[in-house]
C-alpha cells in the first residue's frame, strides 16, 4: 500500500512536512536582476492558462482586507488540493513502476482541445527536503501522450468520483422533506459572515435568517439548480442561496445535510459567497447563476 498523506502541498508553515505529498513551488528568472525566485502560485497560474477559463482568484475579506493578495489562485489551489486528497482516497494516483514518477487527473480540460489534464511529479531526491515527491508539470493527455510522458505508468489517471448509483439523489433537494435550521448556532457562532448591518443585531440576523429560509421551498421547486451540491468528509451537501437584504443578490450560502431517518435537511452553518463556491467547485463548475462567480 502506497504512502497516505494529509494534503498534496503545505498548508500551513506548522505542518509536518513529511505527510505533504510534494514540494509544490516553482522557480523563475528575475528579467531585471537574474535572480532565482519561487513563486507559490505560478503552478496555479500555468494550469489556469492550460486548462478551460473559470474564477480562480478567491475575493474573501476579513476584517475589511482582502483574505488572500491580489492575483491570487486560492481557488483553484483548494481545488487541486482537495482532488488530490479524493483521488488518495479512490486509490487513483498513479506511480511508476520503477517508483521515480507520480501523476494524477486535475479533473479539469485543457482549453484548446478539451483533453484532460494530468499533474506530475517525480521522486524528491533533495537531502534538505522533507516532501517525498516534487512537482514537475501539468500537461494535457494528448501532449502527455506526444512527449511518452506516461512511459512507466500502467494505465491513466481517473478523475475523481463523488457519486454514484448509491448516493445519486444527494445531489437533489427533496422537497418532501422539512429543513431544520439551528438557528441560535448559526448566528451566534457566523454573525461576522452576515451582511454588515446585521452584525450589531443578532435578532435582526435571526429574523432575516428565518425569513430567508422560508422562502427556500417555493424557490427551489421553480428552479431545482439553486441547490448546488458540495463535498464535505466523505458525503454530499447542498448549499442554498439565502437572500437577506436584496431579493436578486444573494448573501450568504445555508448548508444543509440530509437526514434520511427524520425525512429531513438539518442546516448548522452558512458560508459567505466566495467560501460556498471554493466549497462547491470541488464536484463540478456551478452553474447556478447564484453561485456564479
Amino acid at each position: 500500500m502506497n504512502k497516505q498523506y494529509e494534503s498534496l502541498y503545505q498548508r500551513s508553515k506548522g505542518q509536518d512536512k513529511t505527510k505533504v505529498f510534494a514540494y509544490f513551488n516553482l522557480s523563475r528568472i528575475d528579467p531585471a536582476t537574474g535572480e532565482k525566485t519561487f513563486e507559490p502560485w505560478l503552478p496555479y497560474y500555468q494550469l489556469s492558462d492550460l486548462a478551460q477559463p473559470e474564477h480562480w482568484q478567491s475575493d474573501e475579506m476579513e476584517d475589511g482586507r482582502r483574505k488572500f493578495p491580489e492575483g491570487n489562485m486560492e481557488i483553484l489551489s483548494s481545488y487541486l488540493n482537495f482532488t488530490f486528497m479524493r483521488l488518495q482516497e479512490e486509490g487513483k494516483i498513479l506511480y511508476s513502476e520503477n517508483g521515480c514518477r507520480a501523476c494524477f487527473n486535475t479533473g479539469l480540460l485543457g482549453r484548446k482541445f478539451g483533453g484532460d489534464i494530468y499533474a506530475f511529479f517525480e521522486r524528491n531526491r533533495n537531502s534538505g527536503s522533507n516532501q517525498d515527491w516534487f512537482f514537475k508539470q501539468f500537461s494535457t493527455q494528448s501532449d502527455a501522450m506526444r512527449r511518452n510522458l506516461m512511459n512507466g505508468f500502467s494505465g491513466s489517471p481517473e478523475v475523481a468520483e463523488y457519486y454514484n448509483a448509491e448516493n445519486y439523489r444527494d445531489l437533489f433537494f427533496n422537497l418532501e422533506y422539512t429543513t431544520i435550521v439551528v438557528a441560535d448556532h448559526i448566528v451566534e457562532d457566523n454573525i461576522s459572515r452576515f451582511p454588515e448591518k446585521m452584525r450589531d443585531n443578532l435578532h435582526l440576523a435571526s429574523a432575516a435568517l428565518q425569513g430567508a429560509v422560508d422562502k427556500l421551498y417555493s424557490q427551489v421547486r421553480r428552479n431545482y439548480k439553486l441547490a448546488v451540491p458540495h463535498w464535505h468528509e466523505g458525503h454530499i451537501q447542498l448549499l442554498l442561496p439565502l437572500y437577506l437584504s436584496d431579493p436578486h443578490k444573494a448573501d450568504l450560502a445555508l448548508v444543509v445535510e440530509r437526514v434520511d431517518a427524520q425525512k429531513c435537511y438539518i442546516a448548522r452553518t452558512i458560508l459567505t459567497m466566495d467560501m460556498a463556491y471554493k466549497d462547491a467547485r470541488l464536484i463540478c463548475r456551478p452553474d447556478s447563476d447564484w453561485l456564479k462567480c
